[in-house]
């Protein structure tokens, strides 16, 4: 592999359309949740794209500013780091959307332009007000499958299209309920949970994954800086 790494190294023109539609399509799933359950999703989601760039020209298949308008709809966060020099459709894009545009000088500020973007980004008021006000609830519907027991007779899953049976095989592959689970809403059946049912569209979860992510819920305190002389004392 090391010997033929010169073969597997990138060639032609760069694009930054082709690079932006597939960090977006990345995303896609993300976006649909944003779409379908808009509700639920917190203030503090966020969707971002780092873009890294070491070249001064773009050869793009179409118009790059239909991309930056559905980036603009999806609510998609870009950020640039030029490695060469500024060029003005990556500010753009990076104004259009809310992110951040810089030009590396040194080694020293590349580093610090890289951490800048590993901390969550800070979530302004007044885009939280927007968001509480445009959403009426924080809810999320949701329901609880019933587990097939292995007796049932072997149905086709909704999810893959396979037959799933109460077989020991069957359990192997699928990795869930030995004969899987049934949607609450629609009576579909799924392989494993949880997921989005593919019929109806409800979040199938079980009260135990429900259990395990509450601590979730509630963040971490901030710790508070104990003195060594002090700990000494106490012990």
């Amino acid at each position: 592999m090391l010997a033929n790494r010169r073969t597997l190294e990138p060639r032609g023109e760069p694009s930054i359309q082709n690079a932006l539609e597939m960090a977006r399509s990345c995303l896609a799933y993300v976006i649909l949740c944003s779409r379908t359950y808009a509700s639920h999703l917190p203030s503090s989601n966020a969707r971002e794209i780092l873009y890294i760039s070491a070249s001064l020209t773009s050869v793009d298949p179409g118009s790059i500013y239909q991309t930056i308008d559905k980036l603009v709809e999806d609510r998609i966060q870009v950020s640039v780091i030029a490695l060469a020099a500024e060029l003005h459709i990556l500010r753009d894009v990076c104004e259009r959307t809310g992110g951040e545009f810089g030009v590396v000088m040194n080694e020293d500020h590349y580093k610090e332009l890289m951490l800048k973007h590993v901390a969550p980004r800070v979530i302004p008021e007044s885009l939280k007000q927007v968001d509480t006000d445009s959403s009426s609830a924080d809810l999320l519907v949701m329901g609880f499958p019933k587990r097939l027991p292995f007796h049932a007779p072997q149905s086709m899953c909704a999810c893959h299209g396979r037959i799933l049976s109460g077989s020991a095989l069957a359990h192997a592959e699928t990795g869930g309920a030995p004969a899987g689970y049934t949607c609450p809403r629609c009576a579909s059946k799924v392989c494993q949970v949880p997921t989005d049912c593919p019929t109806c569209g409800i979040t199938i979860i079980m009260s135990t994954h429900l259990a395990r992510s509450y601590h979730h819920l509630f963040p971490v305190k901030n710790y508070i800086p104990v003195p060594w002389e002090a700990y000494v004392l106490k012990h």
